[in-house]
């Protein structure tokens, strides 16, 4: 599960590694994105250009800007099964940028927060599904994060309970 994240590089950088032309002006240097904040996307709408999207899914047909439940994380094994992923995934994707993201390691008497990021520290992406809600003035685009079954690296820390 992807629950935090961080997104801290330039303009510039951006540019570059995912190819844009336009990236917002007020990218903000965000080193602990939770749900409801807005962070980088590429939506495959816009393969051009970074949109900042709410992190937490909002369908379109949701009657609320909220919803009951968080979608911040739609399972890659189910993502075709889910009635609302499956009509997502077939034509909203897009790229969540980030440069690193939080495991927490649990033990018995507590949790140890780890940032996971690439050795050469470059921006990467989690692959997402996104979705439009509301009209005129209150409007915005949101996402979920694609997840699987955390790599040999990351279960180390995700998937170790210690009894000691």
């Amino acid at each position: 599960m992807c629950g935090r994240f961080s997104q801290s590089k330039s303009k510039l950088d951006i540019k570059k590694r995912f190819n844009v032309e336009r990236v917002p002006e007020n990218l903000p240097e965000l080193y602990n994105i939770a749900p409801q904040q807005d962070a980088p996307t590429i939506l495959n709408k816009f393969p051009s250009e970074v949109v900042l999207s709410r992190f937490g899914l909002v369908p379109s047909w949701s009657k609320e800007e909220k919803p009951a439940y968080s979608m911040i994380n739609a399972r890659a094994e189910t993502i075709f099964e889910k009635p609302t992923y499956k009509r997502l995934i077939k034509s909203k994707r897009c790229l969540v940028l980030s440069d690193g993201f939080f495991e927490w390691q649990k033990r018995v008497d507590k949790k140890t927060p780890y940032r996971i990021f690439l050795k050469n520290e470059e921006p990467f992406a989690f692959a997402g599904i996104w979705d439009h809600w509301g009209e005129g003035d209150n409007q915005f685009y949101s996402f979920s994060i694609i997840t699987t079954a955390p790599n040999k690296l990351v279960a180390t820390i995700h998937d170790l309970i210690c009894t000691n």
